[in-house]
C-alpha cells in the first residue's frame, strides 16, 4: 500500500479497499520512536464497513512494513526509517513511446477471473486490454502468454532475428490527459520484472516454459494464434547466445506528452510532479542497473498522450 502525503503535513489519508470498493479511511502519520519511526494510525471519520477497516488498522499499528510514504519534499518513510531522497539528475534513457489508440490503458488483461478465460480471449473481438496491444504490437516472430501463478512474465517474444523480449504489463492508474505522475504505478511491475530475472538463465527458462500450467496456453506464430508453444521453444533454443535479452515493462501511465511538459526548459524542480518524475526515473535507473548486471537491458514502453 503506497500513499503520497502533502508536503506541508506528515499526516496522510489511506483509503481501505474491499472487493473493489472503499470501506473507509484511516489517518496516519509517522511518529519518532527512537531510533526508528512508528505509524500513529486511527480512523478518519466513520468507516461504513468497519470490520475490514479495523483489521487494516490493527495490522498497520503493529507493522512498519505495510506502508511506504513518499513526500513531495523528497522525504521517504519505509520500514520504520525516514530519510530525504536525493534523486540523481539524469533521466532514464530507455523510454519508448507507443500509440495506444483503440486500447484501454487502464485494463491490463481481458476481464475474466480465471486463467482459461483470460488466455482464450486475449486479442479476440472486443478485447481492448494491454494484453491485446502486445499481441498487435509483437505480430512477427513467436509470442507466448505466460500470465498466471508462477509466471516467467506476462508475455515472451522471440523476433525473426532471434531477439528475446521478456514483457511485464501493468495498467495505467487512469487515462486523464493531465494525470499525475504515480510512482506506485511502476513499483509493483518493476519489482516483478527484477524478481523474475532468475528466468533469464536459458536452460531454466526453457525448462519452465516447456511445462505450462495451463492446457492450450495462448501462443502466436507471426500473428496467427496457435495452441502450442513448440515453435516458440524451438526459436528460443536456437537464439544466438550473444543476443542481449530485453526486459520490457509496458506501463502507459506517464505519457510522452506529460514527461515533455514536466521537463520543458529543464523542469521546475520545486513542483511535486517533477519531483515524482525524478523519483520514478531513479527507480527505473536502479532497476536497469540490476538488469544490465546479468547481461540484459530494460525498456519501458509508455504512451504518446
Amino acid at each position: 500500500m503506497d500513499v503520497s502525503a502533502q508536503p506541508e503535513s506528515a499526516r496522510f489519508i489511506i483509503d481501505v479497499g474491499l472487493d473493489g470498493c472503499i470501506g473507509g479511511q484511516l489517518a496516519a502519520k509517522p511518529v519518532a520512536d527512537d531510533p526508528l519511526f512508528r505509524l500513529d494510525v486511527g480512523y478518519h471519520g466513520t468507516p461504513w464497513n468497519p470490520g475490514p477497516v479495523h483489521q487494516v488498522l490493527d495490522a498497520l499499528q503493529y507493522s512498519n512494513e505495510l506502508v511506504s510514504v513518499y513526500y513531495a519534499s523528497g522525504h521517504t518513510f519505509v520500514g520504520g526509517h525516514m530519510w530525504q531522497e536525493r534523486p540523481r539528475e539524469f533521466a532514464f534513457p530507455n523510454w519508448k513511446f507507443e500509440d495506444f489508440t483503440g486500447f484501454n490503458i487502464e485494463r491490463e488483461k481481458p476481464p475474466f477471473d480465471d486463467a482459461r478465460g483470460i488466455h482464450d480471449h486475449i486479442g479476440k473481438h472486443g478485447d481492448q486490454s494491454l494484453f491485446a496491444w502486445v499481441v498487435n504490437k509483437y505480430n512477427t516472430g513467436w509470442l507466448i502468454c505466460d500470465d498466471g501463478t508462477g509466471e516467467v512474465a506476462d508475455f515472451l517474444h522471440v523476433s525473426p532475428e532471434g531477439h528475446l523480449s521478456i514483457i511485464h504489463i501493468k495498467g495505467a492508474k487512469n487515462a486523464a490527459p493531465r494525470r499525475r505522475v504515480a510512482l506506485g504505478a511502476f513499483e509493483v511491475v518493476v519489482s516483478q520484472a527484477v524478481k523474475n530475472l532468475v528466468f533469464t538463465d536459458r536452460d531454466l527458462m526453457l525448462a519452465r516454459l516447456a511445462t505450462p500450467r495451463l492446457d492450450r496456453p495462448a501462443c502466436w506464430n507471426f500473428g496467427q494464434r496457435t495452441s502450442s508453444r513448440t515453435n516458440f521453444l524451438d526459436a528460443l533454443e536456437l537464439r544466438d547466445a550473444t543476443d542481449t535479452p530485453e526486459v520490457v515493462v509496458v506501463q502507459p501511465h506517464v505519457s510522452k506528452a506529460i514527461r515533455a511538459r514536466l521537463r520543458a526548459k529543464g523542469g521546475d524542480s520545486t513542483t511535486e510532479d517533477f519531483l515524482r518524475l525524478r523519483l520514478l526515473e531513479e527507480l527505473l535507473n536502479s532497476a536497469r542497473s540490476t538488469i544490465t548486471e546479468i547481461g540484459a537491458d530494460l525498456t519501458v514502453i509508455d504512451g504518446l498522450v
